[in-house]
């Protein structure tokens, strides 16, 4: 049992039946406008009772404004449940830059136990990849460096995609990222595909990208080496990605796709798929039958019983 100091909307919150501050979180529900509902039980008198928290386009429709500081802590607060709103205010205010920066160098926010842990770092690296914040790329360098398994399937997912986005002003950066064999394998790959995304996106201005000999030479020479898996990659495959001027890459993406309700939803449904399956139950009526097969309406059954209706 987790006894916890609860707060919401940095308000604390006590138990409306005996105003106890200490509770056990239950489960919690999402709506599809965003609004959130979290299950407390207090650990004196065992009382169970809802909270709400009000979705980001709800408050900014209200008139609130929002300090950077204030915007960034929504963003950890919400967990994975980012809202594209959120998202594009922290995106297009300046004052949040070097917050998101500080998220990505503060070993806290990328530990993972509770629903909102390990998101932030996530959040951060496609918010400072959407706003082009070059003074961010030293720090994401470092991430890919030190933290490529805390990144785990976004190392080959999405990281390539969020380097590409800073377009010239990384490219000395990934280039030099590749050439240090100290570097992990994976993270290096990512670097690769980033500047191939760059390449493609301006062929004119990136031309110098393919007279680097880190990348066709010497992929040439690891297959004529026999060191690449023809399984996996054939040189016809590299060639083709040199020349065509058609091909659509994988990482060639915009990266506040990553906050679309479409996508966030999809997540959820990977990395908490009990409470996504909960979020998601069909609501039933009050006076219903119940589902449960008793006869009686669903007030009067399993609606006591249920966390969420």
């Amino acid at each position: 049992m987790i006894q916890i100091q609860y707060k919401f909307e940095g308000k604390e919150v006590k138990c409306p039946n005996c105003s106890n501050d200490e509770f056990r979180k239950g489960h919690k529900k999402i709506e599809p406008d965003g609004t959130e509902y979290f299950e407390l039980i207090c650990l004196n008198c065992k009382h169970r009772f809802m909270d709400i928290k009000i979705p980001y386009s709800a408050l900014i429709g209200e008139g609130k404004k929002f300090t950077p500081k204030e915007l960034t802590d929504l963003m950890i607060d919400s967990g994975l449940n980012v809202s594209m709103e959120l998202a594009e205010d922290i995106a297009e205010h300046n004052g949040t830059t070097q917050l998101l920066i500080d998220i990505l160098r503060t070993n806290k926010y990328w530990q993972k136990g509770e629903e909102s842990d390990g998101w932030a770092p996530i959040h951060a690296l496609h918010l400072l990849s959407a706003k082009k914040a070059a003074e961010a790329i030293p720090t994401i360098i470092d991430v890919l460096r030190y933290k490529p398994e805390d990144l785990g399937d976004w190392l080959t997912e999405e990281i390539a995609s969020i380097l590409a986005n800073f377009g010239s002003a990384v490219k000395n950066h990934l280039i030099d990222f590749i050439k240090d064999d100290r570097n992990d394998e994976y993270a290096r790959s990512a670097a690769t595909n980033a500047l191939m995304v760059i390449y493609f996106r301006d062929k004119d201005s990136n031309k110098e990208l393919l007279r680097q000999p880190f990348l066709k030479e010497k992929i040439k020479e690891a297959f004529d080496k026999g060191l690449m898996d023809p399984d996996m990659i054939e040189w016809d495959d590299v060639e083709y990605a040199y020349e065509s001027n058609e091909k659509k890459l994988f990482h060639d993406k915009d990266p506040m796709e990553h906050f679309s309700r479409d996508n966030i939803n999809h997540l959820m449904e990977i990395n908490y798929p009990e409470s996504f399956e909960q979020s998601h139950k069909k609501r039933i009526g009050r006076n219903e039958p119940c589902p449960c097969g008793s006869g009686k309406k669903y007030k009067k059954c399993c609606m006591e019983k249920e966390t969420f209706y």
